[in-house]
């Protein structure tokens, strides 16, 4: 396994543009950082990347295929960061 690059995902906002921009895929790690502070709070599992959004699976509630504005509707100021995997 080998980590390609690290993505930032600020906002909801963002989710359609990081994916034109980037070569996502499932399995990727994506890391969950609840109030922006830079320290990632929890970590999950891209389980599938579709044209307008990133779907997770997490383990602490369980979910499969969850999608990403759901972190965001929950934390309105928190961060996403991908580390891609080759």
């Amino acid at each position: 396994m080998l980590i390609s690059k690290c993505i930032t995902i600020p906002s909801s906002k963002d989710i359609v543009s990081t994916i034109k921009n980037n070569n996502l895929q499932g399995g990727d790690i994506m890391y969950f950082d609840d109030n922006g502070d830079g320290i990632p709070d929890h970590a999950t599992m891209i389980s599938s990347v579709k044209s307008t959004m990133i779907n997770y699976t997490a383990h602490t509630k369980p979910r499969y295929d969850e999608p990403l504005t759901t972190f965001f509707l929950q934390y309105k100021s928190g961060k996403v960061y991908i580390l891609t995997i080759k």
